[in-house]
């Protein structure tokens, strides 16, 4: 479990769930009954005119002035020659080597959301300027910075500079370099039979005579560190002898790292779109993470001391994903890369609860409509579950004034009071986790849903009632806030009177610990724990208007 979001969420579950255990035991009767698709549309629908017009066989002539670094030839240089097909641009520039930009045009840039919080932090701040919830950000979806380069290639320094000969003939993109040292470098993109997948061929050539040293292809950027948010920035990842690696906090690294073990795949990723080069020999060479001047972050694909010699070039071959992390193409792919849409330990339950979700979308076309019914869905099928549980609570509230009887009596002597607890239980036939183990068996498709909702590419700009992306947190808290007052109610259903006074202090905090955690994920999983809490107050006031206590003989 990587994601340091999802390690938070289980912490704060488990607490939760250790103080309803305690509240199960202890707890009195009760006084008297209480009376999202990638905005709506795949990549792959991207319109047609987002390809760039297919000219004539045509070479970008170098010009005089050399290249110094990437970020000073951005300046004089815009990307020359792309290729595209349906969902995906991919362009490169003479003075980077690989592509200077991997866009997605059926898909419009993140939004940038300002919560109420925040605008009411700023007022205090100092800061002028009125409220906007929601700002669209110009552009579309882009997993390279204005310092990107990827599937870069080289020989020697991690340095993506240089002046390269961008030729496009057709749909096939080849960049080619001549080095000082009498070695050519040429990298070729063409693309492969899904509109999301490129062959990519990488050859040193040496023209002259031996050069011998590291061979390598790979990503560079000036990445951000994304610990603890929930960002859709680009981060550095990869797949090693079968594990999962990412590169989150570049800043925070050591300066090199060296990932030992085959290399199933490796590129750029955010929380819903994916770049990754899968090379044809996995054990060609080793993926390091690495720090360069400038601020800049590598992770490249690297083989260290390799001799190319005249008559005989080395080459290798890569394929190249481009696309949403969406789990079924993902597996489809093969390769490993649907470990890049990481669902956690209950990933199974997650992709089922995910083919249900798009099951209830393809009939009402809304996907925060379907998350309510995919809760609702939840709910009814767990509903014995949580009357057997509602049903041990009682049988446990009945034997509170016995259990009371029993601490007063052996108030000296624990083990005593434990034995007589235990003789009490099995007299009447009571177990005392008897409301607790029901909702442990829920707790899988608790976290399948927060890992699947999380990283679906299907809320991606998607809008339900005033929320205009539901992967993007709720700027007015109305969700949030709804699940923190039906946690509230729930309380107030059932009475706290003869409770521990600690006991009863943790269990009011518990909305507020949920509110914190809430009021930053994604709005989709806002709406989803708040309709959860909602039909959980339903079906409590159901079962305390048709349970009535168990009258248990000699109590």
């Amino acid at each position: 479990m990587k994601d340091p979001n999802e390690k938070r969420t289980l912490l704060v579950v488990v607490l939760c769930m250790a103080v309803l255990a305690i509240w199960q035991i202890f707890a009195p009767p009760p006084q008297e009954p209480a009376a999202t698709e990638i905005a709506s549309k795949p990549a792959t629908e991207a319109p047609a005119t987002a390809s760039p017009a297919t000219p004539s066989p045509s070479q970008v002539p170098a010009p005089a002035v050399p290249c110094t670094s990437a970020r000073e030839a951005l300046k004089r240089d815009p990307p020359q020659g792309g290729i595209a097909t349906d969902g995906v641009i991919v362009e490169a520039d003479s003075c980077r080597s690989g592509l200077a930009r991997v866009a997605f045009p059926g898909a419009s840039s993140a939004v940038e959301v300002t919560p109420w919080w925040q605008w009411v932090l700023n007022k205090f701040s100092g800061k002028d300027g009125g409220w906007t919830p929601y700002v669209q950000k110009p552009g579309v979806e882009e997993l390279l910075g204005k310092d990107g380069a990827f599937a870069a290639a080289g020989f020697g320094p991690r340095e993506s500079v240089g002046r390269w000969t961008v030729q496009r003939e057709g749909s096939r993109l080849q960049m080619t370099r001549q080095g000082a040292d009498g070695l050519q470098l040429t990298q070729v993109f063409e693309p492969g039979q899904n509109p999301w997948s490129w062959n990519v061929t990488v050859t040193w050539t040496a023209t002259a005579q031996p050069v011998t040293g590291t061979a390598w292809v790979g990503v560079l950027d000036g990445f951000s560190d994304l610990e603890g948010t929930y960002d859709t920035q680009p981060f550095l990842a990869a797949v090693v002898d079968d594990d999962l690696e990412e590169l989150r906090t570049p800043q925070k690294s050591e300066a090199s790292q060296v990932l030992e073990g085959p290399v199933s795949w490796f590129g750029v990723s955010d929380r819903y779109f994916l770049a990754a080069l899968r090379p044809a020999e996995p054990s060609w060479g080793a993926m390091r993470w690495e720090k360069l001047p400038g601020g800049l972050t590598a992770g490249v694909f690297a083989r260290d001391n390799v001799t190319v010699a005249p008559g005989a070039p080395l080459q290798q071959r890569f394929a190249l994903y481009t696309g949403t992390k969406d789990v079924e193409r993902l597996v489809a792919e093969g390769g490993g890369l649907e470990e890049a849409a990481d669902l956690g330990m209950f990933g199974f339950f997650a992709k089922v609860l995910l083919f249900f979700l798009r099951v209830f979308q393809a009939g009402v076309k809304n996907w925060g409509v379907s998350i309510v019914l995919l809760t609702l869905m939840i709910r009814v099928i767990f509903y014995p579950l949580t009357a057997k549980a509602f049903q041990s609570g009682k049988r446990m509230q009945a034997l509170q004034p016995k259990l009371q009887e029993i601490r007063e009596r052996h108030a000296d002597d624990k083990n005593t009071q434990n034995t007589e607890t235990m003789k009490l239980f099995q007299k009447h036939g009571v177990n005392p986790l008897g409301g607790c183990l029901p909702m442990l068996v829920q707790m899988p498709v608790f976290f399948a849903l927060y890992a699947g909702l999380m990283h679906t590419p299907d809320l991606f700009h998607a809008r339900f009632l005033f929320i205009q992306d539901l992967s993007a947190p709720d700027p007015y808290a109305v969700f949030p806030g709804l699940m923190v007052l039906g946690m509230v109610l729930q309380q107030r259903l059932t009475p706290m009177t003869g409770v521990d006074p600690d006991q009863a202090r943790m269990m009011k905090f518990m909305p507020l610990l949920f509110g914190i955690f809430m009021f930053s994920v994604p709005a989709g999983l806002a709406v989803y724990y708040a309709t959860n809490t909602l039909l959980s107050i339903a079906q409590q006031w159901y079962n305390q208007r048709n349970f009535q206590a168990p009258v248990l003989e000699d109590v």
